[in-house]
């Protein structure tokens, strides 16, 4: 199979854009499938949306060769590119790389998940009017009964139920049951300001970004509960297996530098990048405030999941999504995502 190699790269995995002729000799020819493709060195091409969590592998993959992290609008953008080949790798809520990556048809088989990331909390932000609308009324006053509009990612995103989840307990006798649009992140902001939407659930900072931008409000109320996400990296399962060393290394590297990034000046240097790489755009001064928030004294752990652990998180997720009957097997889909050689490798590596 063929790879796309991503854009050539700064030293902070911006991409710039290749000529068609260099593309060309990059790819090779795809089109006459009886030729023989050209073997594309294989990267780990990976696709992210800047937040706080991805902070600390942005940091450590920095200058690597055998790692390029390009920023992306939207976990739909990655979804996307992970199934045309743009990308070889992509960090995404737990749910929407089940749903709208590995359940997709002929994908079986081709995905493996060789971390778990430390996932910050989400936060709703609603815009002025919804906020005074998630007030309870005062006694004796009349009022409107209104649905609000909230933007999710995708149809089975667990911030759909964070979000069922909180206007149950704090809104549940004087709103109707809210609406959803399915929109990427950018365009979710876009509409808290233009007011075609009421509110969202994203990663911290998107929330405080979107408040001290004058587009919304926190709500202090909310918490995600036992539907908080998930963050992970999918991976085509054959680049996992040739890049062992890096993945069997990660987890130890990334504690590393979530150490690294407790000193207000390293963590600056990584938040000022990650602001400059495109949209949805998180100012490093923002960062650095939900990183005291959220992450000061809290122990982060990045994992590698056993097939146990994913099996158990596979059987969670179906209880707690309406997937529909026979959808996957817990036990064989656990298997089949987890990472083969990467614990051996650990192991034999520290002996």
């Amino acid at each position: 199979m063929v790879y796309h190699t991503p854009s050539v790269t700064d030293d902070f995995h911006t991409p710039l854009k290749l000529g068609h002729d260099a593309a060309h000799d990059v790819l090779g020819t795809v089109e006459n499938k009886r030729r023989t493709p050209i073997r594309v060195p294989p990267i780990l091409s990976t696709g992210f949306v800047p937040s706080l969590e991805a902070m600390p592998l942005l940091a450590h993959t920095k200058g690597a060769d055998a790692w390029r992290m390009l920023p992306c609008p939207s976990y739909g953008r990655i979804i996307r590119q992970l199934l045309t080949g743009e990308l070889a790798a992509g960090l995404l809520p737990w749910e929407l790389g089940i749903t709208e990556l590995v359940n997709k048809p002929a994908q079986k088989g081709v995905w493996c998940v060789p971390m778990v990331l430390h996932a910050c909390p989400t936060e709703l932000v609603l815009t002025t009017k919804a906020a005074k609308l998630a007030q309870p009324p005062k006694a004796n006053k009349k009022t409107d009964v209104r649905r609000l509009v909230f933007g999710i990612e995708g149809r089975c995103s667990l911030t759909r139920y964070q979000i069922l989840t909180w206007q149950l307990q704090v809104a549940k006798k004087h709103l109707d049951p809210p609406a959803f649009k399915v929109l990427p992140m950018e365009l979710m902001r876009k509409g808290l300001e233009a007011g075609t939407l009421d509110g969202m659930v994203a990663p911290t900072p998107w929330g405080m970004q979107a408040q001290v931008e004058g587009n919304g409000k926190l709500d202090a109320r909310f918490e995600p509960g036992k539907y908080a996400q998930q963050l992970v990296i999918f991976c085509r399962k054959e680049l996992v297996a040739e890049h062992e060393e890096e993945f069997a290394l990660l987890p130890h590297a990334l504690a590393d530098m979530h150490k690294r990034l407790e000193e207000d000046s390293e963590f600056l240097k990584v938040a000022d990048q990650m602001a400059r790489l495109g949209t949805p755009r998180c100012d490093s001064a923002i960062l650095l405030e939900a990183a005291k928030r959220h992450l000061t004294g809290i122990v982060q752990k990045d994992f590698q999941p056993d097939k146990e652990w994913l099996a158990t998180e596979l059987q969670l997720l179906a209880e707690r999504v309406p997937l529909g009957e026979g959808v996957f097997n817990a036990e064989e889909l656990g298997a089949a995502l987890a990472p083969q050689g990467i614990r051996a490798y650990a192991a034999t590596s520290s002996l």
